[in-house]
């Protein structure tokens, strides 16, 4: 179950860190010539993360699986 939220966790910061990295070359133009790898980076990290929730939520009840299921969707409305 350990690697499962490993997984789940080595995606969602792919995603922060190119995520960050994107916004950053936004306002500081050292990293213009790569957006490319990191749109492509943060598109892995959602492809590993997704795979570490859904094999994390598999080995969970019926309960946890619906807060989970609810948090990944509400998040991003949050975040706004």
């Amino acid at each position: 179950m350990v690697a499962w939220k490993i997984t789940a966790a080595t995606g969602v910061a792919l995603i922060s860190i190119s995520l960050i990295t994107l916004f950053a070359s936004l306002r500081f133009d050292f990293v213009g010539d790569h957006d490319g790898y990191l749109i492509a980076a943060a598109m892995l990290g959602t492809l590993i993360s997704a795979v570490g929730l859904l094999g994390w939520a598999m080995k969970l009840e019926a309960r946890q699986r619906f807060m989970i299921a609810a948090l990944v969707v509400a998040y991003p409305w949050v975040a706004l």
